[in-house]
């Protein structure tokens, strides 16, 4: 059986004792029903994992000892993911997706050709969903930290930073192949991928996105949903900076 692994929001100690409530304890004992002297993986704010043994176990809460295991150095770069809004659980699969890959940050975009228009009481639901399904993912692909969710935002609102090889994809004819970027990722410590919405990029968009830095690249002649393009992109990438996935 996989051994459960969760994370918690503070620096751990060798041999430390810890009161673990909450989410944790509810997928640990409800769900994985582990019992007094079971042991599970547990990944500090650090991104350091350690080893718990359940001492007790009490109403709605257990306390456990761990000890330390190992730093993760598996992602040494940062990779953020912007992509335009997808409709219904298509946002869900995305962050699934990345989150299980390894990306550090996820960005949702509002464009003029978006084809889904969150109302503003539901935006917070939203991403608190994504939230969830991005920490759930990371810890069941024994990803060391969850990404960062952003906010909705809409695109002439976001920063990007200026060291970061930025990469836009387009369906666009003539335009060089992603794989001639090889030795740009390579070398690359932090990446930005942008992909459009299901309706397009406008061409405003379009130049916004190269005047901040981009360089647009294409997949090659086939047109692909914006989840599969996003799926195949970012498992290339990984491969590229580790060799594996």
């Amino acid at each position: 059986m996989t051994v459960p692994r969760i994370f918690l929001k503070k620096l751990l100690k060798e041999n430390e004792k810890l009161n673990i409530e909450g989410n944790n304890f509810h997928y640990l004992i409800r769900v994985m029903r582990l019992r007094k002297g079971n042991k599970f993986f547990c990944v500090d704010e650090t991104g350091r994992e350690f080893e718990g043994e359940i001492l007790d176990i009490q109403k709605n809460k257990l306390i456990a000892k761990f000890n330390f295991l190992k730093t993760d150095f598996g992602i040494n770069y940062d990779l953020c993911l912007c992509y335009g809004l997808l409709k219904k659980d298509k946002n869900e699969l995305v962050v699934s997706i990345a989150s299980s890959i390894g990306v550090t940050k996820i960005v949702p975009v509002n464009m003029k050709r978006t084809m889904v228009k969150l109302e503003k009481d539901k935006i917070k639901a939203k991403i608190e969903r994504l939230k969830k399904i991005a920490y759930e993912s990371s810890r069941v692909s024994y990803i060391s930290k969850e990404p960062v969710i952003q906010e909705i935002t809409n695109l002439k609102e976001i920063t990007f930073p200026e060291d970061a090889l930025k990469i836009l994809f387009s369906e666009r004819m003539g335009l060089p192949n992603f794989i001639d970027c090889k030795e740009e990722i390579e070398e690359a410590n932090n990446i930005v991928l942008f992909f459009g919405p299901e309706g397009g990029i406008t061409e405003e968009e379009f130049n916004f996105l190269i005047n901040n830095g981009f360089y647009p690249v294409s997949l090659g002649e086939r047109v692909v949903k914006t989840e599969i393009a996003i799926l195949y992109t970012l498992s290339v990438i990984r491969f590229i900076k580790n060799g594996k996935l």
